[in-house]
């Protein structure tokens, strides 16, 4: 209990050093570019994001879910990961090849790279493949110590890279350039973890997997990962595709990472207090937790969100400047999406548990349908802010869709969500509880 404790903690600390190195590297990006050059900036990097996504086939879910039930196939395991590396990181190179040979997206900001900047987007494809398949594989073996240590490494990289840039005065490529260096060095870390981690295995000569049943089941999450990165990264391809205004584009791009940062603390949050609510009575049922997880969560993330919005309207934009005025409406505007949406990681939590992850992949493909259909819709109408609300609304839909999936599963009502005074003070002082154990450990 102590380890999973100190891991929950090492967890919490690195994804709140991500944030602050984060947005601390969001200023610095903001002051060095131009109001232009930072819509270039986000337009760009969604494609090596997405692209790590797609071609990653649901490995990642496979690799968090059987390392753990299957640990002396691990080994099997990694050798997979390492075949799939190979296969997808030709079909990226290839795909680059055929966009650059025949031109396609020529008019966008992507077609308009350089030979040397594909290499560059190529390079931190292939590298974000990696990590996120390595990092899952990591995650699942239960070495959350390292997983955070590569979050602050990726961090602190990519904060020295950008203010170097900034103080030399730098063009764009070499902003992606640091986030290369970055990716590669966690790439190398990762891969050093994973091979420490099954060379404490016996390499056994045959396997208990087969490569029919990982292909089987890493398919069925493809379809749900594959609809969460269209639901995340549509909009800024399809903001480029529409020829958009490239400062509305980086303002939108800010207030979506700025949202996105604020997004993992509430998840951090509950990493430290599940265990407890768990354990403090013994024929309390999961359900019970869960719901009490998405109380917490629900009172957190609109704290904190509130709180943000205030920050940016008077602090934030003041320092990055007054071209990026609009951030903190549309902040505004995804911040009530946010508030309907926050608790759909703790439900899937639960229908994890109970083999009904189907249930969450329907929801998140509700949302991408209505997201893309609405943005296609709006776009032309409202511009950037047509984008916001298909994104408000399609997380709205998919929550509606997830509580109601989770109310015929559980039979709880859909008023024993909403918050009391006396669940305030109940989980206040569980939280307190929780850190002052960690604090003693």
């Amino acid at each position: 209990m102590i380890e999973i404790r100190k891991n929950l903690a090492s967890m919490f600390l690195g994804q709140i050093s991500k944030i602050i190195l984060g947005f601390i590297s969001g200023i610095i990006l903001a002051r060095a570019l131009s109001s232009d050059d930072r819509g270039i900036y986000a337009i760009l990097l969604v494609v090596p994001t997405l692209l790590s996504l797609v071609f990653s086939f649901g490995f990642p879910q496979i690799n968090s879910i059987f390392t753990g039930k299957y640990k002396e196939q691990r080994f099997f395991l990694l050798k997979v990961n390492f075949v799939l590396i190979i296969i997808s990181s030709i079909l990226i190179t290839f795909l680059f090849f055929i966009s650059g040979k025949y031109e396609l997206l020529s008019n966008s900001a992507i077609g308009q790279l350089s030979f040397q900047s594909r290499i560059v987007m190529l390079l931190i494809s292939i590298c974000m493949l990696i990590n996120i398949l390595i990092r899952e594989f990591v995650k699942g073996c239960n070495n959350i110590y390292a997983i955070s240590k590569a979050l602050s490494i990726e961090s602190i990289v990519v904060f020295l890279g950008f203010l170097f840039c900034y103080l030399y005065e730098l063009s764009l490529e070499w902003f992606f350039c640091v986030q290369l260096i970055a990716n590669l060095i966690v790439a190398c870390y990762l891969f050093n973890k994973s091979m420490n981690i099954v060379s404490k295995i016996e390499k056994k000569g045959t396997n208990a997997i087969g490569i029919s049943h990982l292909t089987k089941n890493a398919m069925v999450y493809y379809l749900g990962s594959l609809s969460i990165a269209i639901a995340l990264h549509s909009p800024t391809i399809l903001m480029n595709g529409y020829e958009l205004n490239l400062t509305d584009i980086a303002c939108f791009a800010i207030a979506y990472s700025l949202l996105q940062q604020i997004e993992v603390i509430p998840t951090a949050v509950v990493n430290v207090l599940l265990p407890e609510l768990s354990n403090s009575n013994e024929s309390e049922s999961p359900v019970d937790s869960i719901v009490k997880v998405c109380k917490f969560t629900m009172f957190v993330y609109v704290f904190l969100t509130l709180l943000a919005y205030f920050f940016i309207k008077i602090i934030y934009i003041p320092i990055i400047g007054s071209q990026y005025y609009e951030v903190h409406l549309i902040f505004f505007c995804l911040m009530i999406g946010g508030w309907f949406g926050c608790c759909g990681k703790i439900i899937n939590v639960y229908f994890n548990l109970v083999n009904k992850s189907s249930f969450d992949t329907s929801a998140v493909l509700v949302r991408s349908i209505i997201q893309l259909a609405l943005s296609v819709l709006l776009i032309n109408l409202y511009g950037v802010y047509g984008i916001v609300l298909a994104i408000v609304i399609s997380r709205i839909a998919r929550m509606f869709v997830t509580y109601t999936l989770f109310v015929k599963l559980t039979g709880v009502h859909y008023s024993s969500f909403l918050i009391s005074r006396s669940d305030v003070i109940y989980l206040y002082s569980k939280f307190e509880s929780r850190l002052h154990k960690l604090r003693k450990e």
